[in-house]
């Protein structure tokens, strides 16, 4: 209702002043009667005094109510409701004046529509069938690309491998980048320690040989020769008739890393003529080139059976990227390097030098397979109201 008025007001509603004339909910707070000048000044109310404080009061009672109750020259389909409105006593600059309702905020333009206008519709409809033939094309094209190559036993670029290949082998240390230099110089460094102590070894595996160890060896030797072909053969088999061209692709890389490993292989012990520890004529006893039609030529620098195993190893590692199958790969070719220095056969440089060219060629052969490509393009698109863009990704 009316709250409580200072004693000007007190004194005009005494004099006469109606308070049902107001709304409920209006209040009016006057303040004290020294506050009346500067009020009366800013209203243009006459200034109170003798007879003018009665009319001062009419005057305001007037205004508010027709404020309150402002119908606009139009007759009110129903009775205007009553509004709340406090007038309320500034600290310092006198009375305050109700605020202005603000207008209700206009809400912001969306930054995107799902309905294109009329122009940009247009340019999507006029560019969707250049992107819709693109992709067409490009899907009919991968769809070549896998026909081709759907099976990779008749790969043309596979078979040209075998000749292309030992010329990527020999210039492979000139895309080596720094880690692969220092990786082979941590070998070489192996190497020459070897060397020193080779013969120690050799001594120490022939003193300590058993019953158990003979069994290892015999169980691992045939992993570096006579295993590996039909090995190479069941997997190339299961993948064709599993339909499994992973497999597939890594019994052919592999066969191919075999061949070029074998020959390469051939080559360097004619070369070196390295006698075997079982001859009795020490480490350092390289005869240097034999020929290939000389009876009881020495072969025993680098092990043929340690590189035939790691080339292998390595491809079927470099192409399963399982932890699992890598480490069975590597354990196994280690393996044969160890039998054949337990059966006295190689030193230990052969191996390792065997050991590391197997690995380098595997490598080599599978960083240049063929089947490195996939038998999908994907491709993506954009359209808007200025023109459209179309990005084609492939990896080989």
């Amino acid at each position: 209702m009316l709250a409580a008025l200072g004693p000007f007001a007190g004194n005009a509603w005494a004099q006469g002043a109606a308070p049902a004339e107001y709304p409920p909910g209006v209040v009016v707070d006057l303040g004290a009667l020294d506050r009346l000048a500067p009020v009366a000044a800013e209203t243009r109310l006459p200034p109170p005094g003798p007879g003018g404080l009665r009319a001062m009061l009419a005057h305001s009672r007037a205004r508010l109510n027709a404020r309150l109750n402002r119908t606009d020259g139009a007759a009110a389909a129903a009775p205007p409701q009553p509004k709340a409105v406090v007038y309320r006593e500034a600290p310092d600059s006198g009375w305050m004046r109700p605020p202005p309702i603000a207008p209700p905020p206009v809400p912001a333009a969306a930054p995107w529509s799902l309905v294109p206008a009329p122009a940009e519709a247009s340019a999507k409809a006029d560019l969707a069938p250049a992107f819709e033939e693109a992709a067409a094309d490009l899907a009919d094209a991968g769809d070549a690309t896998a026909a081709d190559r759907s099976d990779p036993f008749l790969d043309r670029d596979y078979w040209k491998g075998y000749l292309l290949r030992p010329i990527d082998i020999v210039t492979a240390p000139a895309r080596w980048d720094t880690q692969d230099w220092i990786t082979a110089g941590l070998v070489a460094g192996l190497g020459v320690g070897l060397y020193v102590v080779e013969e120690d070894i050799r001594d120490w595996l022939q003193d300590h040989r058993s019953d158990t160890a003979d069994r290892a060896s015999s169980f691992l030797e045939p992993f570096g020769s006579i295993y590996l072909l039909p090995g190479l053969g069941a997997g190339y088999l299961a993948g064709y008739l599993m339909d499994n061209r992973k497999a597939e692709e890594s019994a052919l890389l592999g066969l191919q890393s075999l061949v070029l490993a074998s020959a390469a292989v051939h080559g360097l012990k004619r070369l070196s003529g390295r006698a075997r520890p079982g001859d009795g004529l020490g480490h350092d006893a390289f005869d240097g080139p034999q020929g290939f039609g000389s009876g009881g030529a020495q072969l025993s620098f680098p092990s043929g059976h340690t590189i035939a195993a790691f080339s292998v190893a390595t491809v079927i590692a470099s192409e399963y990227d399982n932890p699992i199958v890598q480490a069975a790969a590597y354990s196994l070719a280690a393996g044969v390097g160890w039998s054949r220095m337990y059966d006295d056969q190689h030193w230990a440089t052969d191996v390792l030098v065997g050991a590391a060219l197997g690995y380098g060629i595997g490598k080599v052969v599978s960083s240049f397979s063929p089947f490195r490509q996939d038998d999908t393009l994907s491709v993506s698109g954009s359209l808007s109201g200025e023109g459209g863009s179309l990005m084609l990704t492939a990896r080989f």
